[in-house]
């Protein structure tokens, strides 16, 4: 009698646990904190999509406290450039999860986090693509539309890259030979009537041409590009963009980022603005009409726009 209790209560309890982590039909953006890098979780109902890896192996903990436990699998994961704060995380996703497709720029640096991803890419025979402007993806209800690099910019880089060394099929450059921000992959996520612009560490230089010839949308929420440096966020950026809310991935302490100057701009024109080194991990969630922050509130913050 006492053993078929004790079956009942775990079978009670498993159907308790599989509730409380079934998932809903909303969006849920999540920017986890993950020190100096960036790595952003997109889940909505059974389908969930990576941006960048972070640092180390902490987003493990985030797709842990956000993905079913039973759901080992990822749709999609996209690298925005190989920078070590944004790849290195990549590596352990992609052995303990069941990665779909991957997404990257096709092109690596002469670093060991780039060589491991590389191998891992092709130990696993994971499907990888090269996003570009114009393409446009859907995962789920989440639809995403790919605004650089263009075609232009991939053709100049591949110039460079023509005699340069490859590994394990992926040409790989030297820190001295250009800027990869310049090659950031920038995609805007559109869920219903929500949206939001992923811009990983997208440069002045690039930005600012994709806003002369109006090819950088506007959306609700931006992510700030490159930690919230002062250089590569130029106020036409947030012009044009109009975000009412601007997300800051960054570490403490870390190169004087955020810039001070970028904070006193959002406050003055009213954006809304979260910094994970102090604030930690952000949670927003969407039904396609309204949104809202799930993430405790903290006791310090950047103002709210209308």
């Amino acid at each position: 009698m006492k053993r078929r209790w004790a079956v009942l209560l775990a079978i009670l309890g498993l159907l308790f646990l599989l509730a409380s982590q079934w998932p809903d039909q909303r969006l849920h953006l999540i920017v986890c904190n993950v020190g100096q890098g960036d790595a952003i979780l997109l889940t909505q109902g059974f389908s969930q999509v990576l941006i960048d890896g972070g640092p180390d192996d902490k987003v493990l903990g985030c797709l842990s406290r956000h993905l079913p436990f039973w759901d080992r699998r990822v749709e999609l994961v996209l690298l925005t450039h190989p920078e070590s704060d944004h790849l290195t995380g990549l590596v352990d996703v992609l052995r303990r999860y069941r990665v779909r497709y991957f997404g990257l720029n096709n092109f690596g640096k002469q670093t060991p986090a780039f060589r491991r991803l590389a191998r891992t890419l092709n130990d696993h025979k994971i499907r990888t693509f090269q996003p570009r402007q114009g393409m446009k993806i859907r995962v789920g209800l989440m639809y995403f539309d790919v605004i650089w690099p263009d075609q232009i910019a991939i053709k100049e880089r591949q110039v460079i890259l023509d005699n340069k060394q490859k590994w394990q099929g992926f040409p790989v450059i030297k820190d001295s030979d250009f800027n990869a921000n310049d090659y950031s992959l920038t995609v805007r996520l559109a869920f219903g009537r929500f949206s939001a612009l992923l811009t990983g560490d997208l440069s002045r230089e690039s930005s600012l041409p994709l806003i002369w010839r109006r090819q950088l949308p506007q959306a609700l929420v931006l992510k700030v590009p490159h930690h919230g440096s002062r250089n590569d966020n130029p106020p036409e950026l947030y012009q044009t963009v109009r975000p009412r809310l601007a997300a800051i991935s960054v570490g403490k302490n870390n190169y004087g980022q955020p810039a001070p100057q970028l904070l006193r701009f959002l406050d003055g024109r009213g954006i809304y603005y979260w910094r994970t080194d102090r604030d930690g991990e952000l949670e927003l969630v969407s039904d396609g009409r309204r949104w809202s922050i799930l993430s405790p509130r903290p006791r310090r913050w950047g103002r709210v726009g209308k």
